[in-house]
């Protein structure tokens, strides 16, 4: 077994430090990195989980293609980008470019699908594409707008560690896990009689 392996949680943007042993190519124990200089050894609730979603049995390892009575065979890597790039072409020559739009490009602490996923869409000549960031960023950049006539290309982030005065409006970051150590920055500030938390 290799034990005390220093890697980072992917399951969010934080990108927490952790500790894994590893034993026979599979992740037996997760514990937080107390040496990981941003997040000292805090980890939240999925940090813990994330071996189950590595060593989960329904994750698909290799190239599987549906057969016609539904159930799936192993296929080369050859043949899939060989039968997916024809699909692919049939649906271009039929319908145009944009019959294509790719919906949650990168994502959460791995971001590789957007290089990829605009690649994909650059080869096929379309130009829709959406991801989770449209869905929960786009209003930041507005409220930095409204709130500090901010430039749109701007991204303020607050330093709650330091802050004097905290608003929050419609998060809970004990709940959401949002923020670096959200537990003991948020516990700090509550104890701290020269600081002041309000809550919308």
């Amino acid at each position: 077994m290799q034990e005390n392996l220093a890697t980072a949680c992917v399951l969010c943007s934080h990108n927490c430090g952790l500790l894994v042993d590893v034993e026979e190519n599979r992740v037996r124990n997760i514990r937080p990195d107390p040496n990981n200089p941003i997040t000292g050894g805090y980890i939240c609730n999925k940090g813990y989980a994330i071996g189950d979603y590595i060593n989960h049995q329904q994750r698909v390892q290799h190239p599987m293609r549906r057969k016609a009575d539904g159930s799936f065979e192993r296929i080369s890597w050859e043949t899939a980008f060989a039968e997916i790039g024809s699909k692919l072409r049939g649906v271009v020559d039929e319908s145009g470019p944009n019959a294509f739009a790719l919906v949650g490009i990168g994502g959460q602490g791995n971001h590789n699908g957007g290089p990829f996923g605009i690649g994909l869409l650059e080869g096929v000549g379309s130009q829709w594409w959406f991801n989770a960031l449209a869905q929960e960023k786009s209003q930041h950049g507005l409220a930095d707008e409204w709130m500090f006539r901010s430039n749109p290309t701007s991204y303020f982030h607050p330093d709650l560690e330091r802050s004097s005065f905290v608003l929050m409006m419609g998060t809970n970051p004990l709940v959401s896990n949002r923020g670096h150590r959200p537990r003991e920055t948020l516990g700090a500030l509550a104890k701290d009689p020269k600081r002041t938390l309000v809550v919308v």
